[in-house]
């Protein structure tokens, strides 16, 4: 019996750190950097990534048994993330792919630009005969176009397990809105996304209002709000976090670290207000370290993020 599987991506994050003297302008839409000729870096550093392998990252820490589901290549990128899962006593059932997907992350500063190549996960159609396990807990990360056979298996597990599904819908997910998901959020136990994903998803105006929306179906939904905290609704209640202090030089990995650490409360039978913390915690800490999963922690916080809660 596992505590959770998480099925989603698997990536190799390669982190180049440029000097800001060779960086002519950098904003929140481009980077510019000097044309024809070469650009000495500063250093180079080799992660793994993928929402599946962060959020497994996390409850590991925390002692639980985990599984990888995920698709990765016969290539060095792939035995990259086998041999990291391995040192992290995570198990791995991974699926062939022509090619391992990866990121090229651009470093300026405390700013950053992330390139992905997503050919190992340009298909994803599983079935329930490719995953045949026992589970507490079913973790659905982002994944692409035409992949709803995928969703469809990961609710069918959750159900046959009585196991708790938290879903973070993807990208194509995303842009095909709430309406067309519908019945996917109405089996997730938790729904976790960000505050631009959100208004994307739902189309509301603000934060609050998407997360009321979301709960109406979800049992429980988050947005983040990366440096503003997050937004919880659940149980007719709707929780307003704040952040834990920190030293921002990552945004790689803050989203999963908060799901997960709130998968983990949960799983841990916590009050809602410590699943907030935990996330936040380890969200502060995840994005104070380069890498997805450098800074993860694996003990709760001593004191309570601040959190206001209203009655929705």
């Amino acid at each position: 019996m596992y505590d959770a599987i998480s099925i989603g991506g698997a990536t190799k994050d390669i982190f180049l750190i440029l000097p800001t003297k060779y960086i002519k302008s950098i904003k929140s839409i481009y980077i510019g950097v000097p044309e024809d000729r070469k650009i000495d870096i500063e250093g180079i550093k080799e992660y793994t990534g993928g929402s599946a392998t962060n959020v497994s990252a996390t409850l590991s820490a925390f002692g639980k048994k985990v599984m990888v589901v995920t698709r990765i290549g016969n290539d060095d990128y792939g035995r990259f993330i086998k041999e990291d899962l391995k040192r992290r006593n995570i198990a791995l059932k991974a699926f062939k792919s022509e090619e391992t997907a990866f990121s090229i992350i651009l470093v300026i500063g405390n700013e950053m630009s992330i390139l992905t190549y997503r050919k190992a996960e340009s298909s994803w159609n599983l079935s329930e005969n490719d995953i045949k396990v026992r589970t507490k807990s079913v973790y659905l990360g982002p994944l692409p176009k035409d992949s709803n056979s995928t969703v469809e298996t990961a609710i069918s597990i959750a159900k046959k397990n009585n196991a708790l599904l938290v879903w973070n819908p993807g990208s194509s997910q995303i842009e095909a809105g709430l309406k067309s998901n519908l019945e996917y959020v109405k089996s997730a136990s938790i729904i976790c996304m960000n505050d631009y994903e959100a208004k994307r998803f739902v189309g509301k105006k603000t934060p609050i209002e998407n997360a009321i929306t979301l709960s109406k179906y979800a049992q429980i939904a988050i947005v983040t709000l990366g440096k503003k905290g997050s937004i919880i609704a659940a149980n007719n209640k709707l929780y307003i976090a704040g952040t834990y202090p920190a030293q921002p030089i990552n945004i790689v990995g803050a989203g999963d670290a908060f799901c997960s650490g709130f998968m983990n409360a949960i799983l841990d039978k916590r009050p809602i207000e410590e699943a907030i913390s935990l996330g936040s915690y380890n969200a502060a800490s995840v994005v104070s370290h380069h890498g997805a999963k450098e800074g993860i922690v694996n003990e709760y916080p001593k004191r309570l993020v601040n959190i206001k809660v209203r009655t929705i």
